[in-house]
């Protein structure tokens, strides 16, 4: 614990910690009695497989995220055992690698896939590439919802709608940028200016994709007179910035129809971001509590939902299980401290946790003990109310403490060519207030005329 001592204002929270680790339940033997609207999930996890009992945790909701099979299967079998299913599938990039190849529409798209400054297709984990939201790119998407809808999903989930900014290259984005701006293409690498109009229209592209899944969701829930979400699985600001990447992020808030957010956060975005930022008193805690609240600051005073996720490891071979468990810790107490969030994405891939024959951490199944702990604060999250109130420490008559800062930021900070290390500018007036416990958080300037949220 001592790694975030220095957060004085919040020391409650070390007492809550330790009272969820220590809570034993069965936490795999409740289920709910039947299905309930998406919205009303306190709980959820995503899987890319069917119903099994040994990662059947206890729940309100399951969101599928399978690609290249059969996914109906999968929501059905969820659905049977009591639980309100959603389905989630890549929005930024072709898992399948059904679209660019021709498998879809019988034509190749080698020119819809983002591509770097010598031409190479950027890919995810080197197998499945990153798409630029093109017209086509849009139709294939639309169809996965009609299907997705027709499968009995309660709510979709498009995650993470977002490009690269050192991308641009290929030939379908030239051509956009040319109808957008009405000028020659230029390479973002040209010119802080060509950059900033690079990430602008893919930000673009991305609203313009976010409406039309919307659309196509609203007019199923329309005709079929079923409640359907649509929600919007996301990484944080601070991270993209980190990664290079561009978002609709806070320019998604005035989007009527979006139903809430996934904050998608666990080890690798926070330490990115942290490996963006120099000072010899940077610590995990303090990144991940940034990156909360980021998300906290896009939906309080608003109808929108909110989980926020938590992943007790990553793909990242290179950690073991007892850095995982370590910074765990570190994300729960962060994310118990938005006292204005109470719905939580417990962690995605439970057979990562769970089960055999993943490389992850040194091997699996996670150790036996803190399988336990990631069980008994599962069941702790789900007992957790929204604005709660932590016992203050802070000094008496400190006005900045009683009442809060807010450091403005927006979308466009994702658009600039930031110096190395990236965040060092925004993270300087974040972290060391955090550090000293006093409540800092981020201001979307794209909410400003939000009276709620003023």
């Amino acid at each position: 614990m001592s790694d975030y001592s220095p957060v004085r204002g919040k020391r409650a929270i070390y007492i809550a910690v330790t009272g969820v680790l220590c809570i034993l339940s069965a936490a795999f033997a409740r289920k709910a009695e039947t299905p309930s609207d998406f919205l009303d999930a306190k709980t959820i996890f995503q899987t890319n497989t069917g119903y099994d009992a040994r990662l059947a945790i206890a729940v309100d909701g399951v969101v599928v995220h399978r690609h290249g099979g059969k996914f109906a299967p999968a929501i059905k079998s969820w659905q049977e055992k009591g639980f309100t299913v959603g389905r989630m599938f890549f929005a930024d990039s072709d898992a399948a690698n059904a679209y660019w190849t021709g498998k879809w529409d019988g034509k190749e798209h080698p020119d819809d896939v983002e591509r770097d400054r010598e031409g190479n297709v950027v890919k995810c984990a080197g197998v499945r590439p990153y798409m630029l939201p093109t017209e086509g790119w849009i139709r294939y998407l639309e169809e996965m919802t009609d299907a997705s809808l027709a499968a009995g999903a309660a709510a979709i989930l498009p995650e993470e709608p977002l490009a690269h900014v050192f991308t641009g290259y290929e030939k379908s984005f030239q051509r956009l940028w040319k109808n957008r701006y009405a000028e020659p293409w230029e390479p973002q690498h040209a010119s802080a200016r060509a950059r900033f109009l690079t990430a602008q229209l893919k930000n673009e592209l991305y609203i313009k994709l976010e409406e039309r899944l919307l659309k196509q969701t609203l007019q199923f829930e329309k005709s079929s007179g079923k409640n359907t979400a649509f929600v919007l699985p996301i990484h944080s600001l601070y991270s993209n910035i980190a990664a290079q990447l561009v978002a609709p992020l806070g320019t998604s808030t005035n989007l009527p129809g979006i139903d809430g957010y996934i904050g998608q956060i666990w080890t690798g975005p926070v330490n990115w971001a942290l490996g963006c930022y120099d000072s010899p008193r940077k610590n995990f805690f303090t990144s991940a509590y940034v990156l909360y609240d980021y998300f906290t600051q896009l939906t309080v005073e608003s109808d929108k939902k909110l989980w926020l996720l938590v992943d007790p490891v990553e793909d990242n071979p290179n950690h073991k299980w007892s850095e995982f468990a370590q910074w765990y810790k570190h994300c729960i107490s962060a994310m118990l401290l938005m006292d204005d969030v109470d719905s939580y994405e417990i962690m995605p891939w439970p057979d990562r946790i769970f089960l055999p024959g993943y490389g992850t951490g040194g091997g699996t199944p996670a150790p036996e003990d803190y399988r336990v702990t990631i069980l008994a604060v599962t069941q702790a999250l789900q007992e957790i109310p929204a604005h709660g109130k932590w016992l203050p420490h802070s000094p008496a008559g400190n006005a900045a403490v009683s009442g809060g800062i807010g450091i403005a930021i927006a979308d466009t900070l994702m658009w600039q060519r930031l110096k190395h290390p990236r965040l060092q500018g925004v993270y300087s007036l974040l972290l060391p207030l955090v550090e000293r416990g006093i409540p800092v958080s981020s201001f979307i300037l794209e909410r400003v005329d939000d009276r709620a949220y003023l």
